[in-house]
């Protein structure tokens, strides 16, 4: 849900851009390293949490963005 509404409103402004969507910790460790600009993240997820995405890009000193989002609702 949450990276629908992201890329609605990128969308919606008329933005260039570009995502890839992960899944795993492995996924996201490998994507690090390469040239990403920003990370939005869902808070819960199935098989990965935003707690410890945001702990490992701590980890590796990585001073790219960081959106923590939640999509709880009603």
């Amino acid at each position: 849900m949450i990276l629908k509404l992201a890329l609605y409103e990128i969308r919606k402004n008329q933005l260039s851009f570009s995502y890839k969507r992960v899944d795993t910790r492995e996924e996201y460790e490998a994507d690090l390293s390469s040239s990403i600009r920003i990370i939005i993240s869902d808070y819960a997820m199935p098989r990965f949490d935003g707690m410890h995405a945001l702990m490992l890009k701590k980890e590796q000193q990585s001073d790219v963005p960081f959106i923590h989002a939640d999509g709880f609702h009603e």
